[in-house]
């Protein structure tokens, strides 16, 4: 069952970890860089392949990505910006009739600002379009990034600066999309702030804010503690960052293993689960992006373990 977490810490201005079951049948890509043609996959970005993601060869969209927006502004006034964007689907019965696929969402917000050098391709100028097109689809939650880093890289002020907005069509009708206040980070109590958050926030097949009268999904509160656990532990170990880096990955990797809510009691019932983690220093602005693969059809058609990692990396 997909489900996303996302914190910071004092290294790392993003940490995202993302789980995507899906039917082993349903044809997708590896991750790659692409200009959403599934024959421009590449291992590096370029001029035309400014967007990284599998490619849902079914419906054209991705549930998870990122894309670079080209370089905006001149001299000291230049930025660098990194766009983000994942999504996951509500458990619920589709009534008939034609709707667009939920992964176009993902692709018209990277598509949109990869294909602009305008400042103005902000997240403000962007949910509006989103709040207004929602009820077409079958319910979701959608999480997006606008990830900048002033130009160049020795200016007075360089950390890597992120901004998340969220939006779902299955909300009280009252809420709209909307900006996401700022994850507090180490030395900072969690249990809950002003407002409400914590450290480790996640949306799988509910939405982001539990309702009164709603119970929060064991899943989402169990996995959120267990990464919050993982983020305290590398933080007060004195771990060098390449030791930080590397035991952070593990855990993130533990925590969505352990996110299924039921054991698999039959090959039936095998998803093809593509665990993705998202990390964005900032201090150096570089961006790292891992995909491993669990179960995967043979030439047979008969589910099989694989655990194949795909690895991305560069900096903004």
């Amino acid at each position: 069952m997909c489900i996303v977490f996302w914190s910071d810490t004092p290294t790392y201005s993003l940490v995202v970890a993302s789980n995507r079951d899906e039917f082993l049948a349903r044809p997708t890509t590896d991750a790659a860089w692409h200009s959403w043609d599934p024959r421009s996959l590449a291992d590096e970005p370029d001029e035309r392949r400014r967007t990284l993601s599998g490619l849902d060869l079914s419906a054209g969209g991705t549930w998870f990505g990122i894309s670079l927006a080209p370089e905006n502004g001149t001299g000291n006034d230049r930025e660098r910006r990194m766009h983000f964007a994942t999504l996951t689907n509500f458990t619920e019965e589709i009534p008939p009739g034609p709707r667009p696929s939920r992964g176009q969402l993902t692709r018209d917000f990277l598509d949109h600002v990869s294909s602009s050098s305008s400042s103005d391709s902000t997240l403000e100028n962007y949910l509006p379009v989103v709040e207004k097109q929602k009820q077409e689809y079958a319910g979701f939650n959608l999480v997006v990034g606008e990830i900048s880093r002033p130009f160049p890289a020795d200016s007075a002020s360089q950390e890597t600066q992120v901004q998340l907005a969220y939006v779902s069509n299955r909300e009280n009708p009252r809420k709209r999309a909307r900006v996401l206040p700022p994850l507090p980070h180490a030395g900072v109590e969690t249990v809950a702030g002003s407002d409400g958050s914590k450290r480790v926030r996640a949306v799988s097949n509910a939405t982001l804010e539990v309702e009164e009268g709603e119970e929060e999904w064991p899943k989402v509160k169990g996995g959120a503690a267990a990464l919050e656990q993982v983020l305290r532990e590398i933080e007060r170990d004195g771990l060098s960052k390449e030791e930080q880096e590397k035991e952070l990955v593990k855990g993130m990797y533990r925590v969505l293993s352990t996110a299924h809510p039921s054991p698999i009691l039959h090959r039936t019932h095998l998803r093809h689960t593509v665990l993705t983690l998202l990390l964005v220093e900032r201090e150096t602005g570089r961006v790292i992006v891992r995909e491993r693969e669990a179960y995967v059809l043979d030439e047979e058609r008969r589910p099989k373990w694989s655990g194949k990692e795909r690895v991305f990396e560069f900096s903004l």
